[in-house]
């Protein structure tokens, strides 16, 4: 939940989320791995 919390901070913020998101991504992706 998180990552969904931290994803909608930064769609409020577009450059913070443009620095973020390959981190964010990654993030996410390993927690829908890991579920």
């Amino acid at each position: 939940m998180a990552n969904h919390l931290g994803a909608l901070r930064d769609s409020k913020n577009p450059e913070a989320a443009l620095e973020v998101s390959p981190a964010r991504l990654r993030a996410f992706v390993d927690a829908l791995k890991t579920r």
